[in-house]
């Protein structure tokens, strides 16, 4: 059956596998897991020491991503986890104008995500954090500029310094197993196109015939060739994504 899909769809899927970080904006190491913080103050570099009152939550065996963080990684673990996983994003050259030419902010009328064009539009401000590409690569930058000796500190005490790395930190952290746990592209490029991101999310649930009516929308079939209810105990009744035709 055919099956429209209109703009408002093409935006929101942006959000499909990214939209994640907006619901994870909570500390990464929050106060109240914080047990004790205790100086060192010697004649030496003053030592912290951090105790976290409770582990990580987890959910059916698995951490829960909302809490999914390591405080005792090393930076330098980190650095390398990022230039790993996120090698497409350094790729990326930020400072160039075309690369940051969208954001992505919530309608007030409908409370659905929207594009806008950052510099010919107003509304920036008010933009959703959305650029994990821009914000891994940011992230990355600040390590590479710390001291080599300050690698060997752990995320906890980075985070302590300089909490604005929380909800990136946390991301890399908890989708470093997932290798599918990322749009590895650059969401905020001028040449994002969301009816791509739109294709990738549909495909997942099914959907064959596209028939794309803009670069923001569209015409979708969905069950083509499924079988009936009769035709479940079929041997071939799960073959039936790409229906032959008989000759």
């Amino acid at each position: 059956m055919p099956v429209g899909v209109g703009p408002e769809a093409g935006q929101w899927c942006g959000t499909f596998a990214a939209g994640a970080i907006a619901r994870q904006a909570g500390a990464s190491v929050r106060r109240q897991d914080i047990d004790h913080v205790e100086h060192d103050g010697g004649a030496g570099r003053p030592q912290r020491r951090i105790t976290l009152a409770r582990p990580p939550r987890e959910v059916g065996g698995e951490h829960d991503e909302r809490d999914a963080v390591d405080p005792r990684m090393s930076l330098a673990a980190l650095k390398t986890l990022i230039e790993t996983r996120y090698g497409w994003a350094l790729k990326v050259d930020y400072e160039d104008p075309r690369q940051r030419y969208l954001f992505w902010y919530r309608s007030a009328e409908k409370d659905e995500p929207r594009l806008g064009e950052r510099f010919n539009e107003p509304g920036a401000e008010r933009e959703l954090p959305l650029g994990i590409g821009l914000m891994a690569a940011a992230l990355h930058r600040a390590l590479a500029a710390l001291p080599a000796e300050a690698l060997s500190g752990n995320a906890g005490e980075f985070l302590l310094e300089q909490p604005r790395w929380r909800g990136i930190l946390r991301r890399i952290q908890s989708l470093a197993p997932l290798p599918y746990g990322e749009i590895q592209d650059n969401l905020l490029g001028e040449a994002c196109l969301p009816i791509d991101l739109l294709r990738c999310k549909l495909a997942i649930f099914g959907a064959a015939k596209f028939d794309p009516k803009s670069d923001r929308w569209t015409r979708i079939t969905l069950f083509q060739g499924a079988p009936s209810i009769e035709e479940l105990a079929d041997p071939d009744a799960d073959d039936w994504a790409f229906p032959a035709f008989p000759l």
